[in-house]
Order: C-alpha cells, then sequence, then structure tokens
C-alpha cells in the first residue's frame, strides 16, 4: 500500500465514507488502482474498479467533449448562439451569466418538467457564474444537432470509442445494475436512487476504469476521439481572469504547474478528477458519501504536495482542501 492509499483508507474510516475507488496515473501507462470499502452501507459487497458511481458535475468535462466533437468536426462552432445571444463557448465556460441551477435528482415514476424552465440570465455575461444551466442547453443542443437522444448520443460517439463502455447518461432511468455503489446522506443514511434529468450536467454513472481511459485520453491528445489542438483548446483558459476553460476548472500552482480539474457532488457522492498535463500525471477519485469530499481532500492535498512540495492556502481553498 502506497502513502496515497494509506492516506485514503485514513480519511474513509474518519468520514464514516463506504466506499471509495481511487486511481493514480504516474504517467498515461502507469496506473495504480484502489478500491475500498462497501457499496453501501449496510451491506457488504465491496467497491470494484468496475463499480459505478454517480459521477456528479464530472458529467460536464464529459460531455464537453461531446460537444466539441460537434466543433470538430464542423457541425457547430463555439461562437454559434445559442440561447439569447448566449454562444457555445459561453456555456461551456460558465460565463453566460445564467442562474445557477441544481438537480437534486427525482425518482425514476417523476416527471423531469422542461428542462428550460429554470434557466434564467443573473449575472453579466463575460463573467465566471458556475451553474448547470448552461450545459442543460448544451444538452437540448447536442440533442437538435446531432437528431439523437443525449445519452446515446454521448455513448456512441465520447463514452464508448474512449473504452468508458460501462458509462451511461441514462442509467439510473430505467436499468437496474448489481455492481453499484448507494449513496448516503451527511446522517449516513442510504439516499434513494435517484435520476438526473440534467444529464449532461449531473447524470453520468461511471466506473474508476472508465474515468482513468478518460484521464489518459485527456493526457495523451484525444486518444483518436478529439484532436489534440481541441483538447488543447479545453485545457486552456478561456480568458486570463476566468478560472475555467472548455469544460474544466484551470488552476496554476508553483513552477508553472498548470492543475486542469473538476470535483461533483450529487446527493450522497462526492467525486473528483484532476490533470497536470505538463508531468503526465492525474488522479481519480469517486466516493459514495456527502463526507466523501473530506476523503478526496485529504487525497489530493498529499498528491499536490507530492509533485510540488509547498500547496498554497489559496490554490487549497479553491480545491476546497483545507479542514
Amino acid at each position: 500500500m502506497n502513502i496515497l492509499s494509506q492516506i485514503c483508507v485514513n480519511a474513509l474510516k474518519d468520514s464514516g465514507t463506504p466506499g471509495v475507488a481511487m486511481a493514480a496515473l504516474e504517467t498515461e501507462m502507469d496506473v495504480e488502482r484502489h478500491t475500498f470499502g462497501l457499496l453501501c452501507k449496510k451491506g457488504n459487497a465491496s467497491v470494484r474498479s468496475t463499480t459505478l458511481f454517480q459521477a456528479a458535475s464530472l458529467s460536464k468535462p464529459v460531455t464537453a467533449w461531446g460537444v466539441m466533437k460537434l466543433v470538430e468536426t464542423g457541425r457547430i462552432y463555439l461562437e454559434d448562439t445559442v440561447y439569447e445571444g448566449l454562444t457555445v463557448r459561453h456555456l461551456l465556460s460558465h460565463t453566460g451569466g445564467l442562474e445557477a441551477v441544481h438537480d437534486l435528482g427525482i425518482r425514476p415514476h417523476e416527471g423531469s418538467g422542461d428542462l428550460l424552465s429554470n434557466v434564467r440570465s443573473a449575472h453579466p455575461v463575460g463573467q465566471f457564474w458556475y451553474t448547470n444551466a448552461g450545459y442543460t442547453l448544451l444538452q437540448l443542443l447536442i440533442e437538435k444537432v446531432s437528431g439523437r437522444s443525449f445519452a446515446d448520443y454521448m455513448y456512441e460517439e465520447i463514452l464508448e470509442p474512449l473504452g468508458m463502455i460501462n458509462s451511461s447518461f441514462s442509467l439510473g432511468h430505467d436499468e437496474l445494475v448489481d455492481d453499484v455503489a448507494a449513496g448516503h446522506s451527511y446522517l449516513g443514511q442510504q439516499v434513494p436512487v435517484l435520476w438526473h434529468a440534467q444529464q449532461a450536467a449531473a447524470g453520468l454513472h461511471t466506473t474508476l476504469d472508465d474515468l482513468i481511459c478518460f484521464a489518459q485520453a485527456n493526457l495523451n491528445g484525444g486518444a483518436g476521439v478529439l484532436q489534440p489542438d481541441m483538447v488543447a483548446l479545453m485545457h486552456n483558459r478561456v480568458e486570463r481572469p476566468i478560472p475555467y476553460g472548455l469544460g474544466y476548472h484551470i488552476l496554476t500552482l508553483p513552477n508553472s504547474t498548470r492543475l486542469i480539474w473538476h470535483s461533483g457532488h450529487n446527493r450522497g457522492f462526492r467525486t473528483w478528477i484532476g490533470f497536470v498535463p505538463k508531468r503526465q500525471k492525474a488522479l481519480v477519485m469517486l466516493t459514495n458519501s456527502d463526507f466523501g469530499q473530506s476523503v478526496i481532500a485529504d487525497v489530493v492535498r498529499n498528491w499536490l504536495e507530492l509533485m510540488i512540495d509547498n500547496v498554497p492556502d489559496s490554490a487549497k481553498q479553491t480545491l476546497d482542501l483545507l479542514p
């Protein structure tokens, strides 16, 4: 057991989080996988690298690949207007000034309502305001341009070609799977199985093995699914003051180390993924508890400190790593 996995085990016990799946990529092909704990607090089935977790907002960078595939093939352009003067670029980078909305999830038999009902302007266009609303609009755009359901398009054009064959944007709506993690609330109670109508923003179900494929594709310039220049564009800030690229948070650390990252939080789940392209390193973490953020914080903080020695408090605050 290496340093990071021991830190993960200790944090898991301290937080009361039932289970975690994590992977550290030392290079694109040098991968260490670790799984600890249980699918469900009241059960005895163990988390595996094939266990499905809700990715939560890790859905957004994956969705961004789907959008950029349409850009690369010339079916849409980043400056195309999508909604009330807002462009594809605005929506990918959370600079459209839309009001923050959240998808708390619904039971499969409940109706999702009108996806556009919560899309409202609230801030000046061009400023960074994180929201699910822009990705809901991108979900509808993908369906309109491709002529397919969002989930089908994403599986056929992005997930399957990347080798993410066990991942899905529709799972939980009409399918039951045995090897799936149950979410747990801050009270330690199991969260009901919920479906997220805002699929592009929060609806991905994925596994550790599949997110390793995604991390590798981000490190190797697209894995043939996107061209390297498209991936590079996504990994850079849309403007210098904006801490976001096209689907990813961007954070510059000491020694000109650029961290490309995203976190996720659905009810009962906390997730994280990050890449340091300059050093060909990546980290993936999936947990099945609202308390999973403390596990993620301990591991991410130590992962970064092993690379750059001293992580500034300002970076820790941005990454939600402070106690």
